[in-house]
């Protein structure tokens, strides 16, 4: 056929009636529903965004959202430091501190705020790529190990959105401490992958990393599942997941580990040793690095030592989140498979439990991506049991509708109590504007919470601001609502600064109109902006 005649058997064909429509119905059919369950995703993760907006009353926003503000303040204030210097320290501390830490998310939000962007919107663009990672990833591990389209919407909808129903029970029925509440809001939080969306994009991004891996390792072992890349290019594909996972958030890094740990053990054949040590290689590299900083630098050790809480989550947190899903998940081990992957599903919780048991810092992260292989195996038990249609659907939404029910109350809670850290006074952020356009070098005083968006919206240090990042937050934050409050005598708050040692200080509107006479000799200048004042202190 001439390239003549092709042209015209083209045109002739798109000629051809209703063909294109037809075509588009099919691709929206195809597509429509992945579609929809990304953009419902990515509402879900604007929850936090509209009932900030609808409180902010026309202040000026922060960059924080979510159930715990200081964490995105805190991701901000590393995305303002790497777009500007490319290694991050500690600006929550006035003590010196080095420049060691790198992370590929902040790295590249970082880039961005050298192109002129804020560091809240730099971090943000992260919200869709999250989703859809999450929603990608976690769908694919379902359609591999679930043949049926309703397991499979199951599995995904509890993997993605699984919040045990224990926590509304226990936290509003029979009554906690404040202590065991705060720990099940923490495990609730940090352990149900959607709610990631709502501020902890590197988190949902981590774990899909982790279902990619696991995925190519699988067919790096096994050549019956291998398509189109050879083995040692899934060899690859899973080392390099793997280590991005671990790099992101060390705490899936090190579950991945224990996971190829256990499945060079139990497959026992060459290929699979091969594949899971190179894997597993691949993440010591980050893990190795996370274990340096704190030998490379004291901020590092004091963030792992108020980071390391001990006990603080008991077996009975594990138990509340887990235990819903992991009783039909029980039932659902039962099968004569013994593939790669199925070997995985089973290694994958016993891994995050026993490194919960084993009590890293900040333990309740390894419960993290712990939601999809119990939901899987918790579909196929209920499938054992023949549960199906309407109790099949109450049963998804009591996993899933009190538990979020939860997560939300606590955001209004946070919310509705703690405005401050969210949304600040117009005059305030134009004093914080100020403070980053000061000839003065060095770092900020502050008063909480405005103390805890210096970093971020000035690029300067602050004497206070974060629980991991900021030695004896407690007694700072007392002593700074004292100052400020012209509560010290002139004597006190003279020896109060000059310990301090930040050449700047931000009243924010409320202060106390006595500072600058307590300050004495001490104080250089006061600009008033509006309701608020910037100080230069002489030290």
């Amino acid at each position: 056929m001439t390239p003549a005649q092709s042209s015209a058997v083209a045109i002739e064909l798109r000629g051809v009636p209703g063909r294109s429509a037809e075509s588009r119905a099919r691709v929206l059919a195809r597509r429509g529903p992945s579609l929809a369950s990304f953009l419902a995703l990515v509402g879900f993760g604007l929850v936090p965004f509209a009932v900030i907006l609808i409180r902010s009353h026309g202040g000026v926003l922060t960059g924080a959202t979510g159930i715990f503000p200081a964490d995105q303040l805190q991701y901000l204030a590393w995305v303002r430091d790497v777009g500007g210097h490319l290694l991050a320290r500690n600006n929550f501390d006035v003590a010196r501190s080095g420049r060691v830490f790198v992370d590929p998310i902040f790295g590249l939000s970082g880039g961005l705020v050298r192109l002129g962007l804020s560091p809240a919107w730099a971090y943000d663009l992260w919200l869709p790529v999250a989703a859809a990672a999450l929603l990608s990833c976690y769908r694919a591990y379902v359609r591999r190990l679930l043949p049926a389209p309703g397991a499979r919407r199951a599995a995904l909808v509890l993997a993605l959105f699984a919040a045990t129903p224990v926590a509304p029970v226990l936290a509003w029925i029979v009554g906690l401490s404040p202590d065991h509440y705060s720990q099940l809001a923490l495990a609730v939080a940090d352990s149900t992958p959607a709610l990631q969306l709502w501020g902890y994009f590197p988190i949902a991004i981590a774990l899909a990393l982790m279902c990619v891996s696991l995925l190519a390792i699988e067919r790096a072992i096994d050549p019956a599942r291998r398509a189109r890349r050879s083995a040692r290019a899934e060899i690859g594909v899973a080392a390099a997941a793997a280590a991005f996972a671990g790099w992101i958030h060390p705490w899936q890094g090190a579950t991945l580990l224990a996971i190829f740990f256990g499945l060079a053990a139990t497959e026992r054949t060459r290929r699979a040793v091969i594949a899971c040590a190179a894997a597993g290689l691949a993440i010591c590299i980050p893990l190795a690095y996370y274990y340096a900083l704190p030998h490379l630098d004291a901020a590092w050790a004091a963030a792992r030592v108020q980071n390391d809480l001990g006990g603080y989550f008991g077996g009975w947190v594990a138990a509340a989140f887990v235990g819903p899903l992991a009783v039909p998940a029980l039932i659902g081990l039962w099968r004569g498979d013994r593939g790669v992957q199925e070997r995985i599903l089973v290694l994958w919780p016993l891994a995050a439990l026993g490194l919960y048991w084993l009590n890293p810092p900040y333990a309740i992260h390894t419960l993290e991506g712990i939601t999809l292989p119990l939901a899987v195996l918790a579909v196929r038990g209920c499938a054992r049991l023949h549960v199906r249609g309407a109790v099949a659907v109450l049963l998804v939404s009591a996993a899933t509708l009190p538990g979020l029910a939860f997560a939300g109350y606590l955001l209004y809670k946070t919310t509705n109590e703690r405005r401050e850290p969210y949304v600040m006074a117009s005059d305030d952020a134009r004093a914080l504007r100020a403070v980053a356009d000061s000839p003065v070098r060095g770092a900020v005083l502050a008063p909480p919470p405005l103390a805890a968006s210096v970093p971020a919206l000035t690029a300067r240090a602050t004497w206070l601001g974060h629980p991991s990042w900021t030695p004896g937050l407690g007694l700072r934050e007392t002593e700074a609502r004292r100052f400020f409050g012209g509560r010290m005598s002139a004597a006190v708050a003279r020896r109060f600064v000059r310990n301090v040692g930040a050449p700047l200080a931000v009243a924010p509107c409320g202060s106390s109109p006595a500072i600058e006479r307590l300050l004495g000799p001490r104080l250089g200048s006061s600009k008033r902006i509006g309701c608020a004042r910037v100080l230069t202190l002489r030290l």
